[in-house]
């Protein structure tokens, strides 16, 4: 039996049940991007569960909301179901050596202090705005943007951030030029209309917000600020 094949007829012998796990699965799967038709679905949602608990299951951990969230790429990109399983448990497994690496607060932090030296006037509407960074940077910073931008935009960027050997690195500076891009529009909004909006972002052409990523980047690096 080839490789694959054994991934494959493993997937299938994975325990896909948990009553409990079911339940607060589907309750994300409920509000998980239903103004798409691909995602109203019902096979599509079953993948969701399944991959979901399957994966929950046989790693022993228990449910945190945003796994779905960070599954429906792999599900909408691909067409089997084992290969959607195995996609996901790579990217989580590349995710998690990151932050175990750079940790999710440092992460933060760094992209907080560079907001604010490059992007001041910004910033500084924020705080007059009691706007937190728990109420839109952490989720940016912990999830990918995966709940925040649309799926077509949210493709484009994970797609470079798969092929490129900066990978999650870039994510900073890809938060920083949406901030930048944005930034007009936003510092005429109040404190609710800046959080509704950072928390559903609109499409945007991903191509030019992570060319500005690099720029950023480089110019980081340049100055030396981290």
């Amino acid at each position: 039996m080839s490789l694959l094949k054994k991934m494959h007829q493993d997937y299938l012998e994975f325990d896909k049940t948990n009553t409990e796990l079911v339940r607060m699965v589907k309750a994300e799967i409920k509000h998980y991007r239903n103004d798409t038709e691909f995602f109203r679905n019902p096979s599509v949602l079953t993948k969701l569960e399944h991959i979901t608990i399957a994966y929950l299951n046989y790693y022993h951990e228990e449910y945190s909301p945003g796994l779905v969230h960070m599954l429906g790429p792999f599900v909408y990109s691909l067409q089997k179901e084992s290969d959607q399983y195995y996609c996901f448990q790579s990217f989580l497994k590349a995710r998690e050596d990151f932050f175990s690496t750079a940790g999710i607060n440092k992460c933060l932090a760094n992209f907080l202090m560079l907001f604010r030296t490059m992007q001041s006037e910004l910033y500084n509407y924020f705080e007059e705005e009691e706007l937190e960074p728990n109420e839109w940077a952490m989720p940016w910073m912990q999830y990918l943007l995966c709940r925040e931008l649309p799926l077509e935009s949210l493709l484009r960027l994970w797609d470079t951030y798969f092929a490129s050997h900066e990978s999650f690195d870039l994510h900073v500076y890809v938060c920083l030029a949406i901030l930048e891009h944005w930034n007009e529009y936003l510092i005429e909004l109040d404190y609710a209309e800046i959080k509704a909006f950072l928390q559903h972002l609109p499409v945007m052409d991903m191509d030019q917000i992570i060319t500005q990523a690099y720029n950023k980047r480089e110019e980081v690096l340049a100055l030396d600020l981290i």
